[in-house]
């Protein structure tokens, strides 16, 4: 029997002898490791395992403490994991109506990290922690698979979980079969963007992106050479090609890694892509809205305005779009719909199935030109 099982056994009789009473403390994780010689993971496993069973239950910030033999549940609440962020405009608009939805079928939503804290870990903590989520034995496991997520090391646990479901992003080569996949048609977004500029004449483009990752980053991580981003650049070549626009030579991409970020670099180049042609509206497109905020820099700096002369659009309708000023044409990825779609994939128990949510273009003033004033006399 794993170690980690051996404990919680060991835990579980100190819990009904009364060593540990009820609503009393449990030593703490750091404390049980050492008195039983064990890592703070296989600790971790071995309280997961009383939580499930109802033995325990985990305030944060006060410490682990024994439920009342009354209070106890006979069959524990089946749980959803959560590997993304839970916050913010794009992850809000997912995760709380998931979580409702999942409330109301007695389901508990489990956040459990995001790939921010997961990439802060070595190979083989982000492993071990991937085999904690494994042995939990979740319902679902649902991850927002952007680029930075650890693919590799879900790959190595990845038959041992029920059903895994990667929503809003996907960007991984491996193939991971038997998994969800209910995300954007971010092709069909980057075309919808391009049409946007090209219909109003706009040829020259400018598509604001991620840095280009370090390719043994890349293999390690095992992170898609055709990620998201990549993805609506492609839509943006095919709306070019349709259009009859030259699309290597009217076409060009700027870099930048870190939207939160001072980059006077990326802005320097966007720059330097309006001066080349001054008698003419260009347009840019940045991967997201936080992005776009350089276009508007450099916009500025040149001494041209965003609308009139230059046309900025940007992507995922964040709360941002509206704040910039003038407003940011931006484009919504159905989170809202994928949610309603994770919900029927939980309860339906899918297996292997893709679903592309159609991407929704919404226009405001960055990619309209000023509109025709009229002097009656």
């Amino acid at each position: 029997m794993a170690r980690y099982k051996n404990i919680a056994n060991a835990l579980r009789e100190r819990i009904e002898s009364e060593e540990f009473k009820a609503e009393e403390r449990l030593p703490s994780c750091q404390e049980l490791a050492a008195e039983y010689g064990v890592s703070y993971v296989t600790i971790s496993r071995a309280v997961r395992v009383l939580e499930l069973s109802g033995l325990v239950t985990s305030k944060p910030g006060h410490g682990i403490f024994v439920v009342p033999a009354e209070k106890r549940f006979t069959q524990p609440s089946p749980q959803v994991g959560f590997i993304m962020q839970t916050r913010g405009d794009l992850f809000g608009n997912f995760f709380t109506p998931v979580l409702n939805g999942l409330g109301q079928r007695h389901i508990q939503s489990v956040p459990l990290t995001d790939d921010t804290q997961l990439n802060a870990l070595d190979a083989a903590e982000r492993l071990a922690r991937m085999k904690v989520y494994a042995d939990t034995g979740y319902l679902s496991l649902v991850v927002d698979g952007d680029r930075l997520f650890p693919f590799s090391s879900l790959d190595n646990v990845f038959t041992r979980f029920r059903q895994v479901i990667f929503v809003l992003r996907c960007d991984s080569d491996l193939e991971f079969p038997g998994a969800n996949r209910l995300v954007c048609d971010f092709r069909l977004a980057g075309k919808e963007l391009a049409e946007h500029l090209l219909a109003q004449g706009i040829t020259r483009i400018a598509f604001l992106t991620f840095e280009e990752l370090d390719e043994v980053w890349r293999r390690s991580a095992r992170s898609s050479l055709h990620s998201h981003d990549q993805h609506v650049f492609d839509g943006i070549e095919e709306a070019c090609r349709e259009h009859s626009v030259d699309f290597a030579s009217h076409c060009t991409m700027i870099r930048n890694q870190l939207p939160n970020q001072k980059d006077k670099d990326c802005e320097q180049a966007l720059c330097s892509f309006l001066r080349k042609s001054p008698d003419s509206r260009s347009g840019i497109i940045a991967i997201d809205d936080s992005r776009a905020r350089y276009a508007y820099n450099a916009v500025a700096e040149c001494g041209l305005a965003v609308g009139r002369d230059v046309a900025v659009t940007g992507l995922f309708d964040t709360a941002l779009s509206d704040v910039l000023k003038p407003r940011l044409t931006t484009v919504n990825i159905g989170e809202k719909e994928i949610a309603e779609l994770t919900l029927k994939a939980i309860a339906g128990k899918w297996h292997g199935r893709t679903v592309e949510v159609k991407p929704h273009l919404i226009i405001k003033e960055s990619s309209l030109p000023a509109p025709l004033k009229f002097d009656f006399k």
